[in-house]
This record gives C-alpha cells, sequence and structure tokens, in this order.
C-alpha cells in the first residue's frame, strides 16, 4: 500500500500547478485514504455476508464516532488492524443477530457502558498527546456522542426494537475494551 500511496503522491505532485504541495503530508493523506476505503469495503462485505448490512453500518458509524473523541488502541501495522477489526465485527454481527436480549436489558447496559466510557475518557496515543485543552473539548464532545448513544438505545426501547438497543450496547462494550487496551499500552509505552 505503501507503494501505491507513493506511486499517487508522485503523480499529484507531478501534475499539479501548486508548487506548496508537500511530498511526505501527500502521501500520508493518501495512504490514510487508502486504508480507510479498505477497511470499509471490508465491513461492509462482511456485513452484507452475514445479513446484518444495516446494522453493520451502525456498529461502524457509533465506533467511529467514539473513536474519534476518545481514542483507543492503536496497532502497529495495518493489516493487523484489519483483521482483528474484521474479526471484532463479525462476532459483534453474529451475537446481535443470533442473541435475544430485551431491549431495557441493552438499555441498561449501554447507561453502564457510558459512564465507563466517560470515566476513562480521550486516550493519549505516543504518536499523538492530548493537550488539556484538547481533552476538553474532546470530553465536551464525547459527552454528546453517549448523550445520542443513549437517546439511540431509548429509542430501541421505546419502538421495541431489541436489535437497536443490542447493537449499541455492543457498540459501547467493545468500543470501551479497546479503549482500556489503548489505555494500558500508552501507558506502558509512556513509562519506557
Amino acid at each position: 500500500m505503501e507503494k501505491i500511496a507513493d506511486l499517487l503522491t508522485k503523480f499529484m505532485i507531478s501534475e499539479s500547478s501548486s508548487e506548496n504541495l508537500d511530498y511526505e503530508v501527500c502521501k500520508f493523506g493518501l495512504l490514510m485514504a487508502i486504508e480507510v476505503a479498505i477497511n470499509t469495503v471490508i465491513a461492509l462485505c462482511i456485513s452484507f455476508l452475514l445479513g446484518m448490512f444495516r446494522y453493520g453500518i451502525l456498529f461502524l458509524t457509533f465506533f467511529s464516532l467514539l473513536r474519534a473523541f476518545a481514542g483507543g488502541v492503536h496497532l502497529e501495522r495495518f493489516w493487523s488492524c484489519t483483521v482483528l477489526s474484521g474479526m471484532v465485527l463479525s462476532t459483534v454481527l453474529l451475537i446481535a443477530k443470533y442473541a435475544v436480549i430485551p431491549s431495557i436489558f441493552s438499555f441498561a447496559l449501554c447507561l453502564v457502558m457510558g459512564i465507563l466510557i466517560f470515566i476513562v475518557g480521550p486516550i493519549d496515543d505516543k504518536n499523538r498527546r492530548i493537550s488539556s485543552d484538547e481533552r476538553c473539548i474532546f470530553y465536551r464532545r464525547l459527552v454528546y456522542v453517549l448523550l445520542f448513544l443513549v437517546f439511540t438505545s431509548a429509542l430501541g426501547v421505546i419502538l421495541d426494537a431489541n436489535r437497536l438497543a443490542f447493537i449499541v450496547s455492543l457498540t459501547m462494550g467493545v468500543f470501551h475494551i479497546v479503549q482500556i487496551i489503548g489505555k494500558n499500552k500508552n501507558m506502558k509505552l509512556l513509562e519506557q
């Protein structure tokens, strides 16, 4: 993938009329776009093959919102992340498909997970330290995301949509695990 990003970057710079393009910045942006596109296609294919396309999209949306403002674990290699993400998505969708959980239980689990996610809060990364100002901003946005997820779960209870409430609580549970792993990994890295 690095080679593809490298070729595309060289092409963009050679065809650009602007002299302000930074090679490394362009290459990094293209590499990230390629990685996100590949992971999205794989996730949508998994969701479709499991007959849970809508819930796969919901999981990805909810998880991405949480990840944007609370961080989590970052694996060193792209393919490690892709394989682990595919396994997690498959597991969550299979549990949501075959387990029958009352929506009120899912809602209660959602509340507990929301509190735990808030307590752990935004996670620093060795490559991206969070300043105190950014931490305040991320906490505020995280509260909005958590309120949205609790509202969505409550909607599942009101509409008797058990699977909707369950996918919200599963997403929050999985995210909290990712958040804890990320926090522990980053603390170990900072101690070195």
